[in-house]
């Protein structure tokens, strides 16, 4: 930990909000490159070289590796991501006595909000409906009719063909009770929807029944993934508890696409076996233009924006700013990903 009375030198890669850059200019000299600034990763001499003097390192995307610290004078690393590991060589940085903190919950209120958007666009056809007038291929009278008197109440016209599915009066399942699945279960009070989670390690919520995997998937309407990835929960979803969906269900994934079988899933959506899914993760990321969810009208695929809002910098901008002046205190920063640093 830094003597209190030293001013700290700040290196910031990361996007920032600058709200946030004077508070920290009040305890420290800051100096913004990398990423954040260029918006491209430079290569490791060029960041060492950014990163001479620097006492602390704020971080978002580049390779944080060994020789990185070796050659460095950091003592605190803060990353703006939830999973510091994917680019900081977390144990490089406990030998060298480097706390790395990550941020908590900044993507939770945009992720759970997108979650909400996918369920509605595909209940009510959206997305699908959208694209059809665009492409010219709904339903219409040929030739028009003359005024303005709508498409017409004929099984092929709108109004009957797309008829969709209110949430309210819904069962919501949710894979996963955390921060986001938590604030799902917040805002599905609001439509007026029966809530239901799946998750070992939660603590309870009011007005969320805890139930078993077997029972969430057999008994939701909607089923939204919202649970950590580990070698456990590869897929968890897998394909006896999709066999077990209501044929009138969806599937929403907004946290990892390994967490669902992708095969069985893709198997029950062509089959006809449930109703629809919408994803925003994907085994392969691009997708492949020839991907088979990509040609079913009952799918929803979003290029992995869930968690990319505007406040999603404020949020993490404003944790990591607290976190250093935790450090410049000479305190423990919250949310250390490397306890033995």
């Amino acid at each position: 930990m830094p003597d209190s009375s030293t001013r700290l030198c700040v290196a910031i890669t990361a996007d920032f909000d600058t709200r946030y850059l004077g508070r920290l200019r009040e305890i420290a000299d800051v100096r913004l490159g990398g990423w954040g600034v260029t918006g491209s990763i430079p290569p490791e001499s060029e960041l060492i070289e950014f990163l001479a003097g620097a006492d602390v390192l704020v971080a978002a995307w580049e390779p944080i590796t060994e020789s990185v610290l070796a050659a460095t004078s950091l003592r605190y690393i803060a990353s703006v991501r939830g999973g510091p590991g994917g680019n900081i060589d977390l144990a490089a940085a406990t030998r060298h006595s480097i706390p790395v903190t990550g941020t908590l919950g900044r993507e939770a209120i945009p992720v759970a909000e997108f979650a909400f958007g996918l369920m509605i666009g595909l209940l009510r056809y959206i997305p699908l409906t959208s694209h059809l007038l665009r492409t010219g291929d709904l339903a219409s009278f040929d030739p028009p009719p003359p005024g303005d008197i709508g498409w017409g109440m004929d099984p092929g016209d709108p109004w009957l063909r797309y008829r969709g599915t209110d949430l309210a009066g819904l069962c919501l399942g949710l894979v996963g009770l955390g921060a986001v699945g938590r604030l799902v279960a917040a805002r599905a009070r609001a439509f007026e929807m029966e809530v239901v989670a799946y998750d070992p390690y939660a603590s309870p919520m009011d007005g969320v029944e805890s139930v078993s995997l077997d029972e969430l998937m057999r008994t939701s309407d909607i089923v939204s993934v919202h649970a950590r990835y580990s070698p456990d929960t590869h897929h968890l979803v897998g394909a006896e508890q999709i066999a077990a969906m209501k044929p009138s269900a969806i599937l929403i994934n907004t946290a990892r696409p390994h967490l669902v079988d992708r095969d069985a899933l893709l198997a029950a959506l062509t089959g006809q076996r449930i109703a629809g899914a919408a994803l925003d993760v994907h085994g392969k990321e691009p997708m492949n233009p020839d991907d088979p969810f990509l040609a079913l009208n009952n799918v929803i695929c979003t290029p992995h924006i869930a968690g990319s809002s505007a406040g999603v910098t404020a949020n993490q901008s404003l944790q990591v700013v607290e976190n250093i002046e935790r450090f410049a205190r000479g305190e423990p920063p919250h949310h250390l990903v490397n306890t033995g640093a």
